[in-house]
């Protein structure tokens, strides 16, 4: 939230004032909690110009939370008015924004002097609310001078648009939930489902709420290819200027992945994106039996292939398929949306067909395109969940499962495949299903449970096959330990009981694990060997039935950390690190021995325990 609206302010503070970036800005890294060189270049250039700083130890925390009164503060100095706010240190315009608040003259001064942001209906101002995304688009267009009667009646829509109009929200980022309702391929998803289908370049629109969230994703809008260059030669961009209308400055990428002219190869299919002045290049090739097309051979706009699926023909396509007749072999080069942009002799030509799909419910889903190709029931059957290759004869539909390709051990934080990188839009499937790498339950995955892996055009893997080990389910909590009571069960010399020499033998009973993580919620006990004591705080992975016990790990301690370190509820700095908070963080209280908000934690100690794994605050402790 914090970036996205620094974001904003960047932008109205170089429109209203002329002002360049800060030559220092792009080389100074004064923070130490911000990496990405968009971000160090705003933040710095914002400092220099006296609009904001960070705080005492360091960091800037982007991934914070800023409220009204603060945003009130950093308006008035992108304004250049802080030689006014004498005018306004002694009056009350808000009852909840005191002449004694920090604030107050800053609050005052961009409310009654100024204009640019008003209280609630209420009447209060609510100056430690977190400040949203329509109201800082507001709040800034009406500093660059836009008044309610310019932008419409609707707010915030109203200012949103204009924003969007004038390019005041370009580069601004969104954190979009993978629950999220989201339409794709005419179909109602979700956005953790869409996500990986989808490359970069693809136009998304997003639909906000108030408080600046996304509601709802829309995917499309300017994306579908309706012309194609089919490249001819290697690193060759002929046909480009054509093909952009004479754009410039254009972005490229290949199969998703950001790429050059360079790494364009013979048979490369290019579309291009006004939306986001961008070639999209794919090199998905088909091999197929001609079965029919409309409206004729010679100019036909579509074509059944692959056992009944339509595939529209571009007009670019046109004079190379009209070389064949219904009933022919041919190789189709297709847009990465499933369109048709070229054909070629299946046999001696170098474009051979390389696609692949995933099976489920019975067809063959293309990863290039939205094509659902029908196979038979045996096959169905058989190939269930796998990705497979695909091709056509006069027979039917071929398909055959994906194996070998490079091999090694998958390195999830490292992001290597043996000796590999993964490209930035690798595509991971599980028993049928795509996974983000984050849902790996584990952070090094072994060469015997990968089917298969695939190299892109830049040989980075782009497309991982994992065999079909069952999936597993990770819980945080605090353990419970208990052991079992020892059992008498031999006598070392055979003697009874009361005998001379009688020894007893005993078996030690198991040790059990619990694991709980709320009033009421625990998994276990499970018989376990690993050195884990009542009050730790662990990770644990169950099968994914929850029946079978795999792994235990302590989560990681930062002790009396102050709630000062807080930004918001969604991010902790610690030792100059920021550390994300899963949602609906289990807090425990060791006082009273109960579970409680964050919320409640936060109230009932002004410090607290945090438990980490990952990167992110896993459990909380708070209490004596």
């Amino acid at each position: 939230m914090k970036k996205r609206v620094i974001s904003l302010l960047m932008a109205v503070c170089l429109a209203a004032t002329a002002l360049v970036f800060p030559a220092q800005a792009a080389e100074t890294v004064r923070f130490s909690d911000i990496h990405d060189k968009e971000t160090i270049m705003a933040v710095e250039s914002l400092r220099l110009m006296g609009v904001l700083d960070g705080y005492a130890d360091g960091t800037f925390r982007p991934d914070g939370v800023l409220t009204r009164a603060q945003f009130c503060k950093m308006a008035v100095y992108a304004m250049n008015g802080e030689s006014e706010l004498g005018l306004y240190r002694a009056v009350t315009v808000f009852p909840d924004v005191k002449p004694s608040h920090w604030a107050a003259p800053y609050i005052n001064m961009a409310s009654k002097g100024k204009a640019i942001i008003a209280g609630y209906a209420d009447g209060l101002f609510h100056p430690d609310r977190t400040v949203t995304v329509g109201q800082a688009v507001t709040i800034l267009l009406r500093l660059l001078g836009y008044k309610d009667e310019n932008v419409g009646g609707i707010w915030p829509q109203g200012y949103m648009a204009v924003g969007q109009t004038i390019g005041l929200t370009n580069g601004v980022r969104y954190a979009v939930e993978s629950s999220t309702p989201t339409y794709y391929n005419g179909e109602e998803t979700t956005w953790g489902s869409a996500f990986s289908w989808l490359l970069a370049g693809t136009s998304v629109t997003l639909y906000l709420n108030e408080a600046g969230g996304v509601d709802y994703v829309f995917v499309g809008g300017g994306s579908s290819s309706t012309a194609a260059v089919v490249v001819y030669e290697d690193e060759s961009a002929a046909g480009f200027d054509s093909l952009t209308g004479g754009a410039t400055n254009y972005t490229i990428y290949k199969n998703g992945s950001s790429a050059t002219m360079a790494d364009l190869r013979k048979y490369d299919v290019a579309v291009y994106s006004a939306a986001s002045n961008s070639i999209r290049v794919c090199d998905t090739r088909v091999t197929v039996y001609y079965e029919n097309c409309y409206p004729n051979a010679k100019e036909p706009s579509e074509i059944t292939v692959l056992g009944g699926v339509k595939l529209t023909v571009l007009p670019t396509a046109m004079s190379s398929i009209s070389k064949f007749s219904p009933g022919d072999q041919m190789t189709l080069l297709l847009t990465e949306d499933g369109k048709v942009a070229g054909a070629l002799e299946a046999v001696g030509s170098s474009g051979r067909g390389n696609a692949m799909g995933i099976v489920r419910d019975g067809t063959v889903q293309m990863l290039c395109g939205t094509a659902k190709i029908s196979v038979t029931a045996e096959d169905a059957k058989q190939y269930e969940g796998q990705v497979v290759r695909i091709s056509s004869t006069r027979s039917g539909v071929t398909i055959s499962p994906a194996t070998g390709g490079v091999s090694g051990d998958l390195n999830v934080s490292a992001r290597k495949l043996g000796g590999r990188s993964l490209a930035e839009n690798v595509m991971v499937f599980r028993n049928g299903q795509d996974v983000n790498l984050n849902q790996l339950t584990s952070n090094t995955v072994s060469s015997s449970d990968i089917r298969y892996a695939r190299l892109n055009w830049a040989g980075q893997v782009d497309l991982i096959v994992l065999g079909n080990a069952e999936e597993s389910t990770v819980y945080y909590g605090r353990a419970v330990v208990t052991k079992g009571q020892r059992v008498q069960i031999t006598d070392k010399n055979g003697k009874e009981p009361g005998e001379e020499g009688y020894i007893p033998t005993y078996s030690e009973g198991q040790t059990m694990l619990e694991v709980v993580y709320g009033d009421g919620k625990s998994v276990g006990p499970f018989s376990t060997g690993y050195d884990v004591r009542t009050g730790d705080y662990v990770k644990v992975i169950l099968s994914s039935s929850g029946s079978a016990f795999m792994h235990c790990e302590k989560l990681t301690e930062l002790d009396n950390v102050p709630n000062s370190a807080w930004s918001g509820q969604s991010a902790v700095t610690v030792g100059g690190r920021t550390y994300k908070v899963s949602e609906d963080v289990p807090c425990f209280n060791r006082s009273t021995g109960s579970w409680m908000s964050l919320s409640a934690a936060h109230g009932y100690s002004n410090h607290c325990n945090l438990y980490v794994s990952d990167g992110v605050v896993r459990v909380i402790e708070v209490g004596d």
